[in-house]
């Protein structure tokens, strides 16, 4: 009952999140298995070597969409980064998170990657799996059947990648027996496992591709680690903002001014 309690209260707390305002009203909502999700998102706290805190990092990466995808490093340093490049693999559309699931230079790079994913889960379910003399084939085709391959849609591999599990395979998990007590586990491992293929076989590529279009365009690392003046305008008013604020607070509280005097 406890436990309900708080997933319920942390779903709440998550919609309350100015980040996940996007999440209200989405036809999305339905096709979430959001226990599940939560479960997963709440991640495996006892790293034990330099890898899994690697990893553990690209994942927080991807969940909040802060990887330094083009569209990233120009809010970040529009001094150095101009909006109107396009992806450094296809050089045709603009580069996003999403985008690298699909972009068309990766076509068949993304085909394998998620031929091998597919493979990984069916065996995933067929060593899991409490039924008896459970069929093979059967197996991969209620796989090729849950909703999450097609990229034109709303949730795709993109999604899955972030911990946002899918009722098709909740549903695929039940269908086979899945014990509950092993769900959690192995739902998050096929996160990982995903999160895993692609940093080393999208991500990583681009990098190269992209450091290529650095060179290209004159990027060196002393202008990459170089500050935006215009950010540090921006900083320096804040602080002053601030620190006027602190003083009103201090006048109006501790020293029983009015804001009339400030």
């Amino acid at each position: 009952m406890i436990k309900h309690i708080r997933e319920t209260q942390w779903i709440e707390e998550f919609f309350n999140l100015h980040r996940n305002e996007c999440w209200n009203n989405s036809e999305m909502l339905t096709e979430i298995d959001w226990p599940s999700t939560f479960r997963v998102l709440k991640g495996n706290t006892e790293l034990t070597n330099f890898s899994e805190h690697e990893l553990n990092s690209f994942k927080v990466k991807i969940r909040t969409e802060e990887l330094p995808t083009l569209d990233n490093l120009v809010k970040r340093k529009p001094h150095v980064y101009s909006s109107k490049w396009k992806c450094p693999m296809c050089l045709k559309d603009k580069e996003t998170y999403t985008h690298l699931w699909k972009c068309e230079h990766l076509g068949q790079v993304n085909r394998n990657m998620i031929g091998k994913f597919q493979q990984y889960l069916h065996e995933l379910i067929l060593v899991n799996s409490q039924v008896e003399n459970v069929n093979s084939d059967d197996i991969f085709k209620e796989i090729l059947r849950c909703r999450i391959w097609n990229f034109n849609k709303t949730y795709n591999l993109s999604m899955l990648a972030k911990g946002f599990i899918h009722i098709d395979l909740i549903n695929l998990f039940k269908n086979y027996k899945i014990l509950d007590k092993d769900k959690t586990k192995l739902l998050d491992g096929l996160v990982n496992k995903l999160i895993f293929d692609f940093k080393i076989f999208i991500w990583e590529y681009r990098n190269v591709k992209l450091a290529d279009l650095e060179h290209q365009k004159g990027i060196n690392a002393k202008m990459k680690k170089s500050v935006n003046k215009s950010k540090l305008v921006v900083n320096k008013l804040d602080k002053i903002v601030s620190s006027r604020w602190e003083l009103w607070n201090s006048l109006v509280f501790d020293k029983g001014g009015h804001w009339s005097n400030f």
